[in-house]
């Protein structure tokens, strides 16, 4: 049996990018650290990952993104379910903008950027749809606060997501607290890499100059909490995932035998079966009943097509609205198969 796994990187705008796949035999997902590159925005992320395979070292398998086949032995072990993998990633900084030091601030131009100023903080409520947060004030600029901030979601990774209602923003010792719904019913999943980014709207007294207005972003992620449950972690905290490892069983379920007229000895049944997606990349495996010895070629309408393995691909599909597909075939001395993978794109 193998297993399929996927190194994940965090780009500035907290969308997830896939920077490493790999196939590879059930006894290579081990413990393993691998530093990535960076994905889109250019953050790096460091993923740990933490099978829950035990055994001792194999041989890697085919992959892309630069990074080693794993090879490391070891036990796993960890609270993600079997079949799950954890992943511990930093929740990526926004750009720093303008210090959070008075003097700065009155002296650049409005609306000032500063991601310092103001540091936002989810707990998750009675209801998952619902949580408190705090926002938390620089101490540089904390007296210097006119009034109580604006608190406002400007983006999510998942469409379920949004809208946010924000209410209730009230001082306290530190900062400021408010109440935060998500709509219901609440579907989004750390598995999804669920994130909003939060941007806290203050004005800061200048003295004699006019004052400023002042934007600070945090971004927010959904992860899942040691021993149990949700839990929103904020830039700059470590965020525990468990995601799911696909596995690809050595005799597939395929479908019932249909009639072959292309007259060869042998009617091969061949389905092209989606086993992971992460953004709009999707990893496709073409199943079938040939054996082993069969080529396999790949064919999409459009997009960028990485081969994993020869019966395992990564496409991320064109973004033009429209139909698209991705065709597999295979050929043996005995017999041979085709067969299509559609997605309809709206994005």
């Amino acid at each position: 049996m193998r297993k399929l796994q996927i190194t994940l990187a965090r780009g500035g705008g907290g969308v997830p990018t896939i920077v490493a796949a790999i196939v590879v035999p059930v006894i290579a997902c081990d413990p393993d650290v691998v530093p990535s590159t960076g994905g889109a925005g250019g953050s790096d992320t460091t993923v740990s990952s933490s099978s829950m395979s035990s055994g001792g070292g194999g041989a890697g398998g085919e992959g892309f993104g630069g990074f080693p086949n794993p090879t490391t032995g070891g036990a796993g072990g960890g609270f993600c379910a079997p079949g799950e993998d954890l992943e511990t990633i930093e929740v990526p900084l926004p750009p720093a903008g303008t210090p959070a030091e008075p003097g700065q601030i009155c002296a650049a131009p409005v609306p000032v950027d500063s991601s310092g100023a103001a540091r936002v903080t989810l707990m998750v409520g009675a209801q998952s749809h619902l949580a408190t947060g705090f926002i938390a004030i620089a101490p540089e600029i904390a007296k210097s606060i006119i009034g109580v901030p604006s608190v406002e979601v400007i983006e999510a990774t998942v469409f379920g997501l949004l809208p946010v209602t924000i209410t209730d923003v009230a001082p306290m010792p530190g900062g400021f607290t408010f109440q935060a719904s998500f709509p219901t019913p609440f579907y989004a999943s750390p598995t999804q890499w669920a994130s909003v980014t939060f941007r806290v709207n203050l004005t800061v007294d200048c003295g004699a100059e006019p004052p400023r207005s002042v934007h600070a972003v945090t971004y927010v992620q959904l992860c899942d909490e040691l021993g149990g449950g949700l839990t929103w972690v904020s830039s700059g905290d470590d965020c525990n995932i468990c995601s799911i490892i696909a596995e690809m069983a050595p005799s597939p379920i395929v479908p019932e035998k249909k009639l072959d007229e292309l007259g060869l000895a042998v009617a091969i049944r061949l389905r092209i079966r989606e086993i992971a997606r992460v953004g709009r990349a999707r990893v496709l495996f073409a199943e079938n009943d040939a054996g082993a010895d069969i080529d396999y070629s790949w064919r999409a309408s459009g997009g960028e097509v990485t081969h994993l393995a020869p019966d395992v691909i990564l496409w991320d599909p064109p973004r033009e609205y429209g139909r698209h597909q991705v065709q597999a075939a295979i050929i043996s001395d005995d017999g041979a198969a085709v067969s299509s993978f559609v997605l309809r794109e709206a994005v």
